[in-house]
């Protein structure tokens, strides 16, 4: 019997599997119906939202979006109403409800009371406050809305708690393939792919279970472990982080907004206006300034400079990492609560983009162990990190927690003795060939001397 299930579980995934490729790799030829699909969306979202003051969920501007659009599109799995119904994300809508029947059935077996009828009438209660937190209003009926919120809700919380339940299910195809879990979390940070945070907490306060040991994790535990990876910390620095926000009286807009905040310093900082040139990290050693790597500090933000040492926390990118930044910065230049999203993640890359010029400053930064990626070249990784802030308003209101590092950083190369030491460094060794010039030069130079000292003493030898 055994043998029987676990084939047709094979069976069932290698079908579904064979599904998911098959629809992601066949969007070239369906792509006129894609774009018909997207375009009738687009036309029942036409509606502006009645208090723009509560929204926090939001289409990303074409501006932004232009840049980079694969950051911005799911890829596998659509969360909340701007991506429902895309044609390329159909195949994963059987694995949200074979996640909603394991969640009810747990609910059931635990004889919780809890029916999926419950649910949607919580939903449904939410709705008005729901649909007010998204920049676009969506022409679904009150029974489609709830039931979009709730199977795409359990299907976060199921994917949350499957992945901190040891052992992994046999059967479940996300943690079974190598591919596809990465792909969730690059979706799931996605600014126009979320749901509020107000209804996954209710969601999650309706769903838990006592004989679910992975249930007893509050919602907070398991979102940070979930995105770990994609900013990844060691676990005790996590566990501080997550012991700190529990301490903080924030109410949260969504999952992207709970993952960057818990990667912001956690010590208020002065903010200014952030100066618009920053030097490269050639530069500023050419400069005298000393680069290091800052360790066991909670967040990778958390960058200091101090007698001539400029200290930043390690930083490792892959392919996901531009995906993640570039959804963290349009939420912060959409939001309109200035007072509690502060450009934080934005200055900090206009920081690193004007570290980075060339691909030497990504080896700099790399020996210095600042930087580690896997991506193609490191002509590759300065060319996205020089795209990241391109379309992204730097800084109107004075709001930089930056604005200190840069000045001081700024008056330390301005110092004469740095400036000269900067433009000696840059001109004569610079390169090999200014190098071998400048050494020919000061050779001629003490020969030259050597030889006057000669003729001087022969001179007065035969006087």
């Amino acid at each position: 019997m055994a043998i029987v299930i676990k084939r047709v579980s094979q069976s069932w995934m290698s079908s579904f599997e064979g599904n998911v490729y098959k629809t992601m790799f066949s969007i070239h030829s369906k792509a006129s119906v894609i774009t018909s699909d997207l375009h009738k969306v687009r036309l029942m979202s036409s509606v502006a939202p009645t208090d723009p003051s509560l929204v926090s969920i939001y289409r990303v501007p074409n501006h932004i979006r232009q840049v980079e659009t694969k950051a911005y599109d799911p890829k596998i799995v659509s969360i909340g109403p701007y991506h429902h119904g895309a044609l390329q994300l159909q195949a994963m809508e059987e694995l949200k409800r074979q996640y909603l029947d394991r969640l009810l059935n747990s609910i059931h077996e635990q004889e919780e009371g809890i029916t999926m009828d419950i649910i949607l009438d919580e939903m449904k209660k939410l709705e008005g406050k729901t649909r007010a937190c998204y920049s676009e209003q969506f022409e679904l009926s009150s029974d489609d809305f709830a039931k979009m919120m709730a199977i795409d809700g359990c299907f976060v919380l199921q994917l949350f708690q499957n992945s901190v339940r040891k052992p992994v299910e046999d059967d479940d195809i996300v943690f079974q393939t190598r591919w596809m879990l990465p792909v969730l979390r690059r979706d799931l940070v996605m600014l126009e792919n979320q749901i509020p945070m107000f209804a996954l907490h209710k969601l999650f306060d309706l769903t838990r279970t006592r004989g679910v040991p992975e249930s007893t994790l509050p919602l907070t535990d398991l979102t940070l472990n979930f995105f770990n990876p994609l900013m990844p910390r060691e676990q005790g620095t996590l566990n501080r982080t997550i012991a700190s926000s529990k301490g903080l009286s924030i109410k949260h807009q969504h999952l992207l907004d709970l993952f960057r905040s818990s990667l912001l310093p956690l010590v208020p900082m002065a903010r200014g206006k952030q100066p618009l040139v920053f030097r490269s990290i050639k530069e500023l050693q050419e400069a005298g300034i000393k680069l290091q790597k800052r360790e066991n500090c909670c967040s990778t933000l958390e960058i200091s400079f101090v007698d001539g040492v400029l200290k930043v926390p390690p930083l490792q990118i892959d392919d996901y990492t531009g995906t993640l930044f570039r959804n963290v910065i349009a939420f912060e230049q959409c939001h309109s609560d200035h007072s509690y999203c502060k450009p934080d993640f934005t200055s900090y890359l206009f920081f690193i983009d004007g570290l980075v010029n060339t691909s030497e400053d990504i080896v700099l930064l790399h020996y210095a162990g600042v930087i580690q990626h896997s991506l193609g070249s490191d002509v590759e990784l300065a060319d996205l990190i020089n795209k990241m802030c391109r379309e992204v308003n730097r800084d109107s209101e004075n709001e930089s927690y930056l604005h200190l590092l840069a000045s001081d950083v700024n008056e330390y190369c301005n110092k004469n003795w740095n400036k000269w030491r900067a433009e000696l460094v840059h001109n004569y060794f610079g390169s090999p060939w200014a190098l071998i010039s400048l050494v020919s030069a000061v050779l001629f130079f003490v020969l030259a001397v050597a030889q006057t000292l000669m003729d001087y003493v022969a001179y007065r030898r035969n006087q």
